[in-house]
């Protein structure tokens, strides 16, 4: 038994060593009108960003909604509600990350996306 989880964390070792977490935040609701509940971005734009997501990671996984809040530069604050995502990279695709987040600023009316590595976040902001 020793022998097989011997191999079992060998293999999860270089497994690991060649990927790295990210997680980032996207808003249900456009910033063009945080206030307003009709503001949804569509399936099409949802669906468009998780086809790129996925052709970049090989995957993704999306949790459920969670609440948060922002405070803009007039000192309002924003309240809302955004899908989690996971994936998980090589480090040489970091940028290409960082990159889709910047574009997806755009598709889904954000100013910036929260991304999050291990202990260290940033806020993407569009290109």
């Amino acid at each position: 038994m020793a022998a097989v989880n011997a191999a079992r964390d060998d293999a999860f070792a270089e497994f690991s060593a060649k990927l790295v977490e990210f997680r980032f935040l996207i808003p249900i609701l456009g910033n063009n009108a945080p206030d307003d509940p009709s503001n949804v971005h569509g399936r099409q734009v949802w669906d468009a960003f998780e086809s790129q997501l996925t052709e970049l990671a090989g995957g993704f996984t999306a949790g459920y909604v969670v609440r948060g809040a922002w405070q803009d530069n007039n000192g309002r604050i924003v309240r809302d509600n955004s899908i989690p995502y996971t994936v998980a990279i090589s480090v040489d695709r970091e940028q290409a990350l960082r990159e889709l987040l910047a574009n997806a600023c755009h598709a889904f009316r954000q100013e910036c996306i929260y991304l999050a590595c291990g202990a260290f976040a940033e806020l993407v902001y569009a290109s």
